[in-house]
């Protein structure tokens, strides 16, 4: 399975090393029963950034991300706090931020609001404000220097 993994040349970065980590928790599983605190906390964290990339279009809620990796919300934002120094809101948000500066920048056409319907949920003026305030300039300042 993993060497199955590693030589289709279709997945990316993120997908082999999930497949890894999977790979790697079913032997450790099966060797040891249980797995230790540490490793369950390594395989949390190597699995929730591929699950944000992909999910970075919705609406999540910390408590979707709990259910998913079977965690409770405590320990989900202590493992991330150490880890990556903020909460789980406020990381998704940035990675939202970035994703969206990295649209603008790369699309050569379509406006602003096609960009931003592809997110669930989102205040447009909150979310330029939030825009702003992380860059230092509105998105239309970003889009007319991709031009």
């Amino acid at each position: 399975m993993l060497f199955t993994a590693l030589n289709d040349a279709s997945l990316n970065v993120d997908q082999v090393l999930r497949k890894f980590m999977d790979y790697f928790f079913e032997i450790h599983s099966l060797s040891n029963g249980l797995m230790s605190s540490n490793l369950k906390k390594s395989f949390f964290i190597k699995q929730l950034i591929p699950y944000l990339k992909e999910n970075i279009y919705k609406d999540l809620a910390v408590n979707d991300m709990c259910q998913q990796f079977d965690v409770s919300r405590r320990s989900f934002e202590s493992y991330f706090k150490k880890y990556f120094g903020n909460s789980p809101a406020s990381h998704f948000k940035k990675m939202k931020l970035m994703r969206v500066r990295q649209e603008i920048l790369s699309v050569k056409s379509g406006d602003l609001s096609s960009i931003l319907s592809k997110f669930q949920n989102f205040h447009i003026p909150h979310f330029g404000q939030f825009y702003k305030r992380y860059f230092g300039e509105t998105m239309t300042q970003t889009r007319s220097r991709r031009n």
